[in-house]
């Protein structure tokens, strides 16, 4: 049974050079313009998207285009697409060796101290305690609204009154209308 798949792919292989002789044939845009129309067309069928199935089938066919067409200019396409990848790659270099720099710090910090820095954070000082507990009082002393005009935060004085109250900036005199809870 392979012998017979096996003869099979041949016999394509071979109407394939046959079919492209005299051409460009295949080169990377032409690779990389098929997987990424097929890669478009198979994600189509699950999210059903008008423009990924369009775009999939152009790139397909200018694909087959290229690979039977005599054109020079594909060279320079070519180009391009080289630089562009090499471009995308020490991207992806750079963001790798800044992480894994990252990963190396990491395991090499003495865990003592960072335990003890996120222990500071989870568990606040006196300090930090009462910062919170004066945020928490003015909080509750006031109703802290944003002007439209300018973005200002604007204080409103709590008085236990709840309801609707104009408000007028007291930076660029815009008046607005706020319910307070």
């Amino acid at each position: 049974m392979f012998d017979k798949l096996e003869q099979f792919v041949d016999m394509l292989s071979g109407q394939w050079s046959r079919l492209t002789d005299g051409k460009r044939g295949e080169d990377d845009v032409t690779g990389f313009l098929w997987i990424a129309g097929i890669v478009l067309l198979i994600l189509d069928l699950f999210m059903k998207r008008m423009w990924m199935l369009i775009v999939g089938i152009v790139f397909v066919a200018y694909g087959l285009f290229r690979c039977f067409s005599p054109f020079s200019f594909h060279d320079t396409e070519n180009r391009i697409l080289g630089s562009f990848l090499r471009g995308i790659k020490s991207i992806f270099i750079r963001i790798w060796d800044a992480v894994s720099g990252k990963l190396t710090d990491f395991k090499n910090a003495d865990k003592r101290d960072m335990l003890e820095q996120v222990k500071n954070k989870i568990v606040p000082d006196e300090q930090t305690k009462q910062e919170r507990a004066e945020e928490k009082a003015m909080k509750d002393a006031y109703y802290i609204f944003d002007c439209p005009g300018c973005k200002q935060k604007v204080r409103i004085p709590n008085r236990g009154k709840k309801g609707r109250v104009a408000i007028v900036c007291p930076a660029c005199q815009t008046r607005f209308v706020r319910m307070r809870w």
